[in-house]
């Protein structure tokens, strides 16, 4: 039954769904940073990214050095995540869901959407309501409705919209890039570590995720790439020192540095935050 209403969905928005066809290969071989939000950020110059262009995801958009960067695409791919009544999985309770009211979706379409219009903005299809009227959306379901890129996703086993990181990376290879600097994607270091830049000074390290490491490999021969990391004891030759590639030192921003007041409140609605 979820797959024929998958379907009909499909049917019913084609036209919205195949506007992401317009993007293929419009970068062709040129370098990207995907810039994500983890908590290694608050270690980085951010104005340093802007020699390629970029691709981010989630809230890197409230980042004060946001502007300074040359950020091309957003990603915020959450489903029905820019209306007000939401019901979702309890983040102080992953086995149960609540109801909560989410005021950032309405405040990122406020403060980002509206504000960027230079920029494209790539969200899941149950935000289409929400957000139909701002022409630099594009609209995702389940697959990139191009017949090729599906197959060839399929063939490698990849799902295209499965998390922020795995998406970012295969949407930049949709868009042509062939070599890739992951920044701030803390879940791709090792060892992980969970935390968001915009929270409160607090990690969790996990060990490395064999799963994530497949879905690099399985791309070797599409495109390269690379992880900027704060550590410097990497063996893995996808690792690039912070230090080394920028010619920086690590910084120890707080977080007021880097992200207002008034966002802080906002993003306190969400109680998965450490805020």
């Amino acid at each position: 039954m979820k797959k024929i209403l998958i379907k009909f969905i499909q049917f019913l928005f084609n036209k919205k769904l195949k506007k992401i066809c317009k993007l293929k290969d419009l970068e062709k071989g040129k370098t990207c940073y995907i810039i994500g939000d983890g908590f290694s950020l608050r270690s980085y110059d951010l104005k340093f990214f802007k020699k390629y262009d970029s691709i981010s995801l989630s809230y890197l958009p409230f980042h004060k050095e946001f502007d300074y960067i040359n950020c091309k695409y957003c990603l915020l791919i959450q489903p029905y995540f820019f209306y007000g009544p939401t019901y979702s999985t309890d983040p102080t309770n992953p086995s149960k869901k609540k109801f909560w009211y989410n005021k950032i979706g309405k405040y990122f379409k406020e403060k980002i959407i509206n504000q960027y219009k230079d920029k494209i903005f790539i969200t899941h299809l149950s935000n289409y309501f929400s957000l139909k009227n701002n022409k630099n959306n594009y609209f995702i379901l389940n697959k990139f409705n191009d017949e090729g890129f599906d197959e060839f996703l399929k063939a490698k086993n990849l799902n295209p919209w499965e998390g922020s990181l795995k998406a970012g990376i295969l949407f930049a290879i949709y868009l042509g890039y062939k070599k890739i600097y992951l920044v701030g994607c803390d879940y791709a270091d090792n060892p992980i570590t969970v935390g968001h830049w915009y929270e409160k000074s607090i990690e969790k390290q996990l060990s490395e995720d064999e799963h994530l490491k497949h879905f690099f490999d399985s791309l070797n021969d599409i495109t390269d790439i690379k992880i900027i990391t704060s550590r410097t004891n990497q063996n893995d030759k996808r690792f690039v020192s912070y230090e080394k590639y920028s010619g920086l030192p690590l910084k120890n921003n707080e977080r007021n540095q880097l992200i207002g007041e008034q966002t802080i409140s906002i993003l306190k609605c969400w109680a998965g935050y450490y805020l």
